[in-house]
Formats: C-alpha cells, structure tokens, sequence
C-alpha cells in the first residue's frame, strides 16, 4: 500500500484530479490518502467533489487518513476503509508554517445530531439555549448513558464516547442493501445535521454549520429521492449514497 499524503490543490481542477486517478491505475496500488488543508478539507466543496470522483473512478482500494465525519461519507461512497482522528490535530495532515500549524489538541466531543464534533464548554451553552431541541442532546452510548457529552470528566471518556457515536452512525448506515441506499441515507443525516445547525443559529449567535456538513449537502444528490418520477416515501431510514455533480 502507498501512502499518498496529498496537498489539497490536488483536486483544484479535472486535469490534477485526473492526473492522479490516471497515476494510481497505472501503479496499480492500494491507496491511503490523507489530505493537507489548515482547516477541515471536506469543507471545500470542489475537494468532495473530485474526491467522490477519484473514489469512482480507480481500479484499487482506497483508505481514507486522518479524517473526522468525512471518514464516514468516504465508506458509503466506495472508499475500501478509513481512520478518524482522536484529536483535532489528527482529523487532517496540517501545512507547515513559519508560524501556526496544527492547533493544541483539544478535549472535542462528537455529537451525531450535528455530524461535527465540538468543545465541551461550547455544547454545555448550545444545549442550554436550545430547549426546543432538549430531546437531541441526551446520548445513549454506554459512557453517557442517557447524560448529555457536555457532562464527560474526562478526555477518555470523550475519546470513548465519540468512538461509540461514529461506529452507531456507521452500523445506521450499514443497513441500506445498496451503495446507492447507503448514498441516499448519508445524505439524509447530512441534510438533518444542517437542519439542526440552523435551528441552532436561531439561538446562538454567530453560530454556523460546520463546512464540512455543508460541502456534502452542497455538493452531492440523493439518488434515491426521485426515481421513475415518483418522489422517495418519506421518512427515510437511513443514510445513503449520494452522485456528484459535475462543475
């Protein structure tokens, strides 16, 4: 296997994108890719959608490296495997620079009603101004056991929670029979996620959806949402896989 770290600008254009696919058939060579960006790359909508386009388009298998929620979408839509972070400073390979780099780690808990992970202390204020929302923040993996992440002592407990809430979204999304199924239910929750962040922003000012929830809405369709001309019966079960639309 090779590991490809790989700079962002990659994926800038059809002709670097396509440069690369044509490079790694004709090594024919399983790939890990991990990618270089000072914030989330999955937040940048051109970079998911040739990203989708290389996941289609080689003749090996794919890991994705040093990801968060983008590890998720990855394997509905084809990559082989792939690895989240347990630190911020592990979710993606950050540049080298004079100054700056990649942040201090962080005590950052993920939370499946978001698809984003975020500071304790940032989650204690957001689910106190949000009781309209009250029944989304109680968590029933075995470390929060039916407490809300805002409430962890500990960066392990955090660690292990997360872990829990990613594999519970993984298995939601395993369910679907077909790629296209795991496609259409990514996403959904995708879609959901960011109904949840506007909600939020209604309370919480200056609040905003992560990028990286955004850049899959944005970029990809539900493949299953109109089929024969006939609208998919609502509501869905879970998540699936989604096409990309070409620029």
């Amino acid at each position: 296997m090779a590991v490809l770290p790989l700079a962002a600008r990659w994926f800038a254009t059809n002709a670097a994108c396509g440069a690369l696919i044509r490079e790694i058939n004709a090594q024919g060579v399983p790939v890990a890719i991990t990618i270089e960006h000072r914030d989330d790359p999955f937040g940048i909508q051109y970079l998911v959608r040739r990203f989708l386009r290389l996941l289609a388009a080689v003749t090996v298998p794919v890991i994705l490296l040093r990801s968060d929620i983008a590890a998720v979408g990855a394997l509905c839509h084809g990559a082989h495997a792939s690895a989240v972070g347990t630190t911020s400073a592990l979710r993606h390979t950050y540049p080298h620079l004079r100054r700056g780099g990649a942040p201090r780690p962080g005590v950052s808990a993920f939370v499946t009603p978001l698809l984003a992970y975020h500071r304790l202390e940032t989650l204690g204020q957001v689910f106190a101004k949000t009781p309209d929302l009250a029944q989304l923040w109680p968590c029933d993996c075995p470390v929060c056991d039916g407490r809300t992440p805002a409430g962890l002592g500990s960066a392990g407990d955090v660690s292990r929670h997360s872990v829990h809430e990613l594999l519970a979204v993984h298995a939601d999304l395993k369910r679907a029979r077909t790629r296209a199924a795991m496609i259409s239910a990514w996403h959904e929750h995708c879609s959901h996620a960011l109904g949840v962040h506007e909600q939020i922003a209604e309370e919480v000012r200056g609040w905003r959806a992560p990028a990286g929830v955004r850049g899959w809405v944005k970029v990809t369709d539900d493949p299953l949402a109109v089929r024969d001309g006939i609208p998919a019966q609502e509501p869905r079960v879970s998540p699936a896989q989604v096409v990309a639309r070409e620029p």
